[in-house]
């Protein structure tokens, strides 16, 4: 366990789930999800020890109900303070809820000086891991990830299949243009988790060709660095998940903009481009950050600056990180890169 200190900072990546597969693993199909942890958008805890349990800033709602929830199941006494600076947007698919959910519990159980490093003692309290397996392997992991959906026989969490990091100079980096669009009156507040809950259905539908796409093209290529093959065998389980989920009358909710970021992403030849699969975010996935940005200056442009979010980024290569200081405000340790756009770091790095 780490030095205390008073304070400790911890950096949350977002997650993009990708696509859907069936995979042969030794004789026996498994139903997976393919997906991306990114750099943006990020959550940002600043937490210290308090006489009540103290929480504000973006989405402290949904902070302050994992704190309790921890703090209820683990019977711990100490309050927390946790001011959030900055955090994912809800409703688009970034699993700004789980992240959210296991960021608090490790502030409380921190706060409480118990082993906040070890995940999986914290969600036997939170039960991400069976909830959203996805987020809760990228959390700790970072990266690319094929993760099971469903639990074991006996009830165990569903595990972790794949997972790799890959690490570029900016003009080589896999990068991620995405736009989250406004929010329409009639969407559930529960759309990620609903979303979720239904793939664990949807997947049984997906054709076995997805499994060898996974385990024969696409993952090889990511081992290997290539990106063309990689966005060519994305670009196919993409449409397969797509097809998927309209066969089963659970695509998107519609909104007026999609049609008009295809085009942008068509016309700069965008290789491969979708909505995440657990909200209303629209994403293009390209080589090279000044690709990515460029491609989001003619979004703004051709689809306008009013009709929602816009934001480049690049996968992160360590899941959540935290830093400990002590009462100077000093580092303890350092496992928190800045996460800011431009600055280098893991995944991000000079050219």
């Amino acid at each position: 366990m780490k030095k205390k200190g008073i304070h400790i900072e911890i950096g949350i990546p977002s997650v993009l789930p990708l696509a859907l597969g069936r995979v042969d693993i030794d004789g026996t199909v498994k139903s997976v999800m393919l997906g991306v942890t990114l750099q943006h958008p990020p959550i940002h805890f600043l937490v210290a020890k308090d006489k009540k349990m103290n929480i504000y800033g973006p989405r402290a709602d949904v902070a302050h109900a994992n704190a309790l929830k921890f703090a209820n199941s683990a019977g711990t006494e100490q309050p927390v303070e946790i001011k959030i600076d900055n955090s994912s947007p809800s409703m688009v698919g970034f699993g700004s809820d789980s992240m959210l959910a296991l960021g608090a519990a490790q502030a409380v159980a921190w706060a409480n000086d118990q082993d906040f490093e070890n995940l999986s003692a914290l969600d036997e309290h939170m039960q991400i891991s069976k909830t959203d397996p996805l987020a809760y392997w990228a959390y700790q992991k970072g990266g690319f990830l094929l993760v099971e959906l469903e639990e074991g026989p006996d009830g165990e969490a569903p595990s972790l299949l794949k997972h790799h990091t890959l690490k570029h100079r900016d003009h080589l980096a896999w990068a991620f243009v995405f736009h989250f669009p406004k929010v329409l009156p009639d969407t559930p507040e529960s759309i990620e988790l609903d979303r979720l809950a239904l793939m664990k259905t949807a997947v049984s539908h997906m054709p076995l060709e997805s499994g060898d796409i996974i385990l024969n093209q696409l993952w090889p290529a990511l081992e290997k660095d290539d990106f063309d093959a990689f966005a060519k065998a994305l670009k196919q389980l993409i449409q397969m998940t797509e097809e998927t989920f309209v066969s089963q009358n659970a695509w998107h909710i519609p909104f007026d903009t999609s049609s008009k970021i295809y085009e942008v992403f068509q016309s700069e030849d965008v290789p491969a481009w979708g909505g995440s699969l657990t909200g209303i975010g629209i994403y293009g996935f390209m080589k090279g950050s000044l690709k990515s940005q460029d491609v989001r200056t003619k979004l703004l442009k051709q689809v306008g600056y009013f009709s929602g979010q816009y934001d480049a980024t690049v996968s992160d290569t360590e899941g959540a990180r935290f830093t400990i200081k002590n009462e100077d405000l000093h580092y303890h340790d350092y496992k928190y890169p800045n996460l800011q756009p431009g600055i280098s770091g893991p995944g991000r790095n000079k050219k």
